[in-house]
């Protein structure tokens, strides 16, 4: 499970971990980027202070270096993260900054990543970094960890499976019943997790965490947990029929409501099944634009209580 990704609704996205060798190509892409820029930079500035006096000539120096520096060190990659997904690094190799649940960064998360990113690569030179990136079983360094990120591979030879967790057999009839509205993001949260751990864990204790689960989220739901069903059982058709409702989009009933049925069509008689007794055939269909005929009325059967047939 160290390679999946589970998202807020219980969705397993099937999204390798990037590489620490792919990272450090990304990050000395990015430096050969903000290299060519700082050379235009300078030639640009070269030209423009041959025109001014010595003092103001530094002033322009140090007051343009120090805010490209600021732009090409933190805005850079706080912005191209937050609205491409990753540095132009990253793009070229297809790697994409997400978060631990594999939804997109915020600003919050993408400063937070650049800024300890900033100390940590800057201030050791790298050292740092890859030592935490390499001992990391996600390969996330300081930064991510304190942004709650990761990088992973979105360019792999095939499309991105998602895989989203499915309710046993036994648990079908139960599942179609609950309504999951009532998780909540702490309830979903819990369910994330669990995934994300189930397969790492002992049967035992796999037991007592969904036991535990079941206790707090079955009552926030208003549903009762099936009779003889296993825990672990229960807690993964819940988390299926979470995602299943949010993936339909459709809004939680309200509490306490009783899900509507769903309508059942009619029967339709197969053919050469005769109509039962006393049933008419419907009429022909009449061409478009043409006005319908009126039905003549069925002639009266004996024993139906009198011949007096009335006006059509």
């Amino acid at each position: 499970m160290d390679d999946q990704l589970v998202t807020p609704e219980a969705v397993v996205l099937d999204l390798p971990v990037a590489s620490v060798p792919t990272r450090m190509l990304a990050a000395l892409l990015d430096l050969l980027l903000q290299g060519v820029v700082l050379l235009v930079a300078l030639l640009a500035t070269s030209q423009v202070t041959s025109t001014l006096d010595a003092g103001a000539g530094r002033v322009l120096v140090v007051v343009g270096g120090s805010l490209l520096v600021f732009l090409l060190q933190l805005v850079y990659p706080t912005v191209t993260e937050l609205v491409l997904g990753g540095t132009l690094g990253h793009l070229a190799l297809g790697l994409r900054v997400v978060t631990v649940d594999g939804g997109p960064p915020d600003l919050r998360a993408t400063a937070t990543r650049t800024a300890v990113g900033i100390l940590e690569l800057e201030g050791t030179a790298g050292v740092l970094a890859l030592l935490t990136a390499t001992l990391h079983p996600r390969g996330r360094r300081l930064g991510d960890l304190a942004a709650g990120t990761l990088v992973v591979r979105t360019r792999t030879g095939e499309q991105a499976r998602v895989h989203a967790p499915s309710v046993p057999a036994h648990l079908r009839g139960w599942a179609v019943t609950v309504d999951a509205g009532g998780l909540g993001q702490d309830g979903r949260a819990a369910l994330r997790r669990y995934l994300d751990r189930r397969d790492a864990v002992a049967p035992t204790v796999r037991r007592e965490l969904a036991e535990g689960l079941l206790a707090r989220l079955l009552p926030a739901v208003g549903a009762t947990r099936p009779t003889g069903a296993g825990a672990d059982d229960v807690v993964v058709a819940l988390a299926a029929v979470a995602s299943a409702q949010a993936a339909r989009g459709a809004a939680p009933r309200l509490r306490g409501r009783a899900p509507a049925a769903a309508a059942v069509p009619a029967a339709v008689p197969s053919a050469g099944t005769p109509p039962p007794a006393g049933s008419r055939p419907p009429p022909p269909p009449q061409p478009s634009g043409t006005p319908a005929r009126p039905v003549p009325p069925p002639p009266a059967r004996p024993g139906d209580g009198g011949g007096f047939v009335p006006p059509a």
